[in-house]
């Protein structure tokens, strides 16, 4: 039994045989696929975003692979394709622009190696490190181990913050106040002596403590110190120097400033008040 289309023919047992062919092409591509990755990361010395996007590459390449080859072995022209192919492509303008947005997105990504696996960004209110880059979304832990789906797209238009682009070196910047009444140079001596005992502040680069301005209530010190874990969170760092500070201020007698104001009070004159007798 066979069909007959223009110059197209097809029989049943073409039909039968093509699911068979297509199931054993494949297994074949996935074996492939398999043999492939662990080459990637065994044989090749290749960064694991060069590896990630030449295994997403050999992934489309082999199963695309293997449709044009079942398709030729039934015996179907492939130019009957292109009509259906602009009808797909207009849909995609139209319907799919955000999912193909994100799909394209991936591969820039993966090709720039702005971001990869292990990178600690910040996009917006979300703050975490990237466990999955995937072709459509990454996948971003919070502190709290919230997972974010965050589309490519998002990460390509959008600003980013990447604190382990080049270096995995943050520098934090702990604002704090004293009054006036308190000894500067005896609060930044302290600011340091916390700083040099907190133990995820690096010791190079050194920490400095600056006296950044007059405030209506405080002398404002602003402590700057270097981590190399943002991966662990930048809050407890300051958490940890904060509750230092403080103990060695009270321990010093260093001051903490309040809100003050000052009334000026101005007196009424003195008025003679004369009443009129009644006539």
């Amino acid at each position: 039994m066979a069909v007959t289309i223009g110059q197209m023919h097809v029989s049943m047992l073409t039909i039968l045989r093509a699911p068979l062919l297509l199931l054993i092409l494949y297994l074949l591509s996935k074996n492939l696929l398999v043999i492939f990755h662990l080459w990637l990361q065994t044989g090749s010395s290749l960064p694991a975003v060069t590896q990630a996007l030449l295994d997403k590459l050999c992934k489309a390449l082999l199963f695309s692979a293997s449709v044009v080859l079942v398709l030729h072995y039934m015996g179907i022209d492939l130019t009957v394709f292109a009509l259906f192919g602009g009808a797909l492509g207009l849909g995609i303008g139209f319907g799919l622009q955000k999912i193909v947005a994100s799909l394209i997105s991936g591969f820039i990504l993966l090709a720039e190696k702005s971001i990869k696996p292990g990178d600690v960004i910040q996009l917006g209110d979300t703050y975490g490190w990237i466990n999955f880059l995937g072709g459509r979304y990454v996948s971003v832990i919070t502190r709290s181990g919230a997972e974010h789906l965050i589309p490519n797209e998002s990460l390509i238009t959008g600003q980013v913050i990447n604190w382990s682009y080049s270096n995995n070196l943050v520098r934090l910047q702990v604002p704090v106040g004293i009054s006036y009444a308190s000894d500067s140079q005896k609060a930044r001596k302290l600011l340091l002596e916390a700083a040099a005992a907190t133990v995820r502040v690096l010791r190079e680069p050194e920490p400095v403590c600056l006296l950044t301005g007059f405030g209506d209530n405080s002398l404002n010190l602003e402590l700057r110190v270097w981590i190399n874990d943002p991966q662990n969170g930048l809050g407890s760092v300051k958490s940890n120097l904060l509750e230092d500070v403080l103990q060695r201020f009270n321990e010093n007698g260093i001051e903490l400033p309040y809100p003050q104001r000052v009334l000026h009070h101005k007196s009424i004159p003195e008025i003679t008040i004369r009443t009129k007798p009644d006539s």
